[in-house]
């Protein structure tokens, strides 16, 4: 029997099962996107009737309820071209629903555009709520979700909504601001909140909190990777906003101060924007997509002295160190949670940005042409 349950309800949030013999369940959680879960049991057992689509399934880590939806299962082929026996259900967690909701608040009055100028936390709450909350269109509604507590964390933004997705909208807020969120399931009132979060600062240099280092050097991580590349990032942005030829509002902006061949440029069509500080965050914002890459990704060794979700979490600023090849200081912006009845618990952890793929890199060369598509 594992460990951690898992909870089965219907689309209405009614209580269906309780599935705790699966061979495995990963669940993958993410600084600024939604989170994502895999779970895999033989078909055979009991109550795997109730893994269909559109159900949730909810389990409880580190004192606190996580739940998603299932929106994926199959019956792979073994070796042998049979059809296996093991279910493989996939889905998100109930962050996805903002993969599913456009920025339509004030898009047919005014000036076309939901322009928000405030507190970075209370500018990604407000989007959440207008858009799923509390639109203008009843059946924009999602059923279930609330606001958690407001804590105004993070420092001044500006932002201009018109046909994004929610989720693409507390992304970039993300990487305006250094906030992240997640939305946690009360099992009690059968109901979500959306809630900002803030990560703390655990590098040797500050005095608030115990530092956090990870290294072999200290047998609490192994399977160490690591990831340095220049080839995809830049330093400078010029962000042009409104205008045509000579009398278009163009702002430069830059990582520190790049000279020569350590400069790499890259424009940024913002002709939604209309003043120079918007202009400027637009190009903070990309240029933290753009950035250098490090990352180190490893499995963390749960009898170091380092306890995950008590002395370090997802979000948090912490010391990596990979003897001989390089270190950084950086944010955890992932991690993969394993369990396995043979096993037990596995964690890994993503440190720095993350690794790229197709989807990431496709999605920023997109944001160009976003612009002149919502307008």
């Amino acid at each position: 029997m594992n460990k951690y349950p898992a909870l089965i309800f219907d689309p209405e949030l009614r209580y269906l099962a309780q599935i705790d013999n699966y061979e495995y369940l990963q669940w993958t959680r993410r600084w600024r996107n939604p989170h994502t879960w895999e779970l895999q049991i033989n078909r055979n057992k009991t109550n795997t009737q109730y893994l269909q689509a559109d159900n949730f399934i909810a389990v409880k880590r580190g004192g606190k309820w996580r739940a998603g939806i299932i929106a994926h299962r199959e019956l792979p082929l073994t070796q042998e071209g049979k059809l296996s026996e093991t279910w493989t259900v996939k889905g998100r967690d109930f962050s996805g629903v903002f993969l599913e909701r456009l920025a339509l608040h004030m898009t047919d009055t005014g000036s076309g555009y939901d322009d928000q100028r405030g507190i970075a936390e209370q500018v990604m709450r407000h989007y959440v709520n207008v858009n799923c909350i509390e639109p203008s269109n009843p059946d924009r509604v999602i059923p279930f979700l609330q606001l958690g507590l407001n804590y105004a964390r993070g420092q001044t933004v500006e932002m201009r909504a018109r046909f994004q997705t929610v989720a693409a909208l507390l992304e970039n807020l993300s990487f305006a601001s250094g906030l992240g969120y997640e939305t946690l399931f009360d099992l009690e009132s059968t109901s979500f909140s959306f809630n900002v979060l803030s990560g703390r600062n655990l590098t040797p240099g500050q005095t608030e909190h115990p530092p956090v280092i990870f290294s072999p050097e200290f047998d609490n991580v192994e399977s160490m990777a690591f990831r340095h590349s220049i080839l995809d990032s830049k330093n400078v942005a010029i962000v042009g906003g409104k205008g045509e030829a000579q009398d278009r509002l163009v702002v430069s902006v830059a990582n520190g101060s790049p000279k020569g061949l350590k400069r790499r440029e890259v424009f940024i069509d913002a002709r939604d924007l209309e003043t120079a500080e918007q202009l400027l965050q637009r190009g903070n914002e990309r240029l933290a997509e753009y950035g250098e890459e490090l990352v180190m990704e490893f499995q963390h060794l749960p009898w170091g002295p380092f306890k995950y979700g008590v002395d370090f979490d997802l979000g948090d600023i912490v010391h990596a160190r990979y003897p001989g090849v390089g270190s950084t200081e950086s944010r955890i912006v992932g991690v993969v949670e394993e369990l396995t009845p043979d096993k037990g618990e596995a964690v890994r952890l993503v440190v720095g940005k993350e690794w790229p793929d197709l989807v990431s890199v496709l999605k920023a060369d997109r944001r160009n042409l976003e612009t002149e598509v919502r307008r």
